[in-house]
């Protein structure tokens, strides 16, 4: 892995949430940033990739699927 130095500003108030947290954590600030950004862009992927999946879908398909469930009551646990 290539580590590269990035300048960011951050406001006060956000820097030092960031730190307590990091150090709640037990890491430093740059590697708290960069989980936090990693689970940031994450997310962001898996949304983007959800709304495509969803536009593949047809409502046929899915209530057909339902059908198929039956009707049993769920597990306990369940």
């Amino acid at each position: 892995m290539n580590d590269t130095e990035t300048t960011v500003r951050l406001q006060p108030s956000l820097r030092l949430e960031a730190e307590r947290l990091a150090a709640a954590d037990g890491v430093n600030l740059d590697r708290f940033v960069n989980v936090a950004l990693a689970e940031k862009l994450s997310a962001l992927e898996t949304e983007s990739y959800l709304s495509a999946r969803a536009a593949k879908g047809r409502r046929e398909g899915f209530l057909a699927f339902l059908d198929e469930a039956g009707d049993e009551p769920p597990a306990e646990g369940d």
